[in-house]
């Protein structure tokens, strides 16, 4: 086959192929071996199998730093529960918070809705946190709920504490080693939690208008179930050692003889004429008590007239400690009058930062402690001439002593 003749264009390319040869090798670069890549179809020879333990096998940087995150969150999660649970020391004592004058600030309370005060154990207070401060020779607190803390009383016996709060839960605790030592969950958030004369039985009332007696082992032993028409109970009372008496959000004060097979109230009034409800029931003694509710009027009664109708039968009725102003139902719920003497009582209001100490004979307060920080949420006796206050500051609650 005779060869033709190279075109123009294989021409040029021919005589570019050479200059660049000429240029490499003026660079020392000419006559290098080229790259000598893998040949198709040339499977990889595999290592020969040894007998030593293969390593670890290496996770992927991503799953190895999100396990660590979890884990270090977990390790948090658990010190957090662990540093909740255990008793946190407060700054102060009982001694500092019994001089006159001299205020303590809890804010790990939020706000106080119930205090206990004993000679022996010093002075407990609870509430809208769900936890519980003691102050003695040694002030703590600890948490003791999920939900808000509405009662709190100390036992006679050696350092017995009872509370009871809105997660339906009855809770014993023993303050000197921090050891709930029984407990009972109820159906219900609980209201109110009173104790008889003797500290051998507790009352509780709840939001589903539901009354029961405990023994000191929390063993069920009378109960009065759907006691109010609308609404809980909101609070209740010992009389006497068979006699409890309960407010309730149908306007009624009813009382209830444990004697009596009947799980009908033996007595009942409606604590006003007008469509409000009863907040809070007080024995002055053994025949008299006191109601207070939504109305802002404390009003006493006599509980040997008998049942009665709604009517003005009532002895006498207390306006000072509250102003005219609307008030709020759970707020005037919590500040029940207190009693601290046969004749004589102490009770706060919303919306004039005050507190009204009353004398059964007269109307008007004897005296009025004004001018006070903030509104009182609960009140708690020390003797017939003293009493502390917890003022609901914000998300804080203040304690303080006052003397008659």
């Amino acid at each position: 086959m005779s060869s033709r003749e190279l075109s123009f264009y294989e021409k040029q390319r021919l005589d570019n192929i050479r200059r660049n040869n000429a240029y490499l090798e003026s660079l020392g670069l000419a006559g290098k071996p080229k790259f000598k890549g893998k040949k198709r179809g040339e499977k990889k020879k595999r290592a020969a199998a040894t007998t030593t333990s293969p390593k670890k096998r290496r996770k992927s940087p991503r799953l190895l730093k999100e396990n660590d995150s979890n884990k270090k969150e977990i390790e948090t999660f658990d010190k957090k529960e662990e540093k909740e649970e255990a008793p946190a020391q407060l700054r102060v004592s009982v001694r500092e918070i019994s001089k006159e004058n001299n205020d303590v600030v809890c804010d790990q309370l939020k706000a106080a809705y119930c205090l206990s005060f004993s000679k022996k154990h010093g002075l407990a207070a609870a509430g809208k946190a769900g936890r519980v401060a003691i102050f003695n020779e040694k002030a703590t607190s600890f948490k003791n709920s999920s939900a808000w803390i509405g009662g709190l009383l100390w036992l006679e016996r050696e350092n017995g504490l009872v509370t009871a709060g809105n997660d339906g839960m009855i809770r014993i605790i023993n303050t000197s080693n921090m050891i709930q030592e029984n407990s009972l969950k109820t159906d219900s958030g609980i209201w109110s939690l009173h104790a008889s004369e003797s500290h051998d039985q507790i009352i509780t009332s709840d939001k589903k208008a539901n009354l029961r007696l405990y023994d000191l082992n929390l063993s069920l032993i009378r109960q009065y179930d759907n006691c109010s028409i609308c609404g809980g109970i909101k609070n209740c009372s010992f009389v006497s050692s068979h006699l409890i008496a309960t407010a309730q959000d149908d306007g009624k004060i009813n009382l209830w003889d444990l004697r009596h097979p009947s799980s009908q109230p033996q007595w009942s009034v409606f604590h006003s004429t007008s469509d409000h409800k009863a907040h809070s029931v007080l024995s002055m003694s053994e025949f008299l008590l006191l109601s207070a509710g939504q109305d802002h009027a404390i009003r006493l009664w006599d509980i040997r007239k008998g049942v009665s109708s709604p009517s003005s039968s009532y002895l006498e009725q207390f306006y000072g400690h509250h102003p005219s102003s609307s008030s709020n139902a759970l707020y005037s719920a919590l500040r029940h009058p207190i009693k601290l003497s046969e004749s004589s009582f102490i009770a706060a209001g919303q919306g004039n930062a005050s507190i009204a100490l009353y004398h059964l004979s007269s109307p008007k307060p004897r005296h009025l402690f004004s001018h006070l920080p903030a509104d009182a949420t609960t009140l708690t006796p020390i003797t017939t001439s003293s009493f502390f206050a917890a003022l609901a500051l914000s998300d804080a609650a203040l304690i303080r002593r006052f003397e008659v």
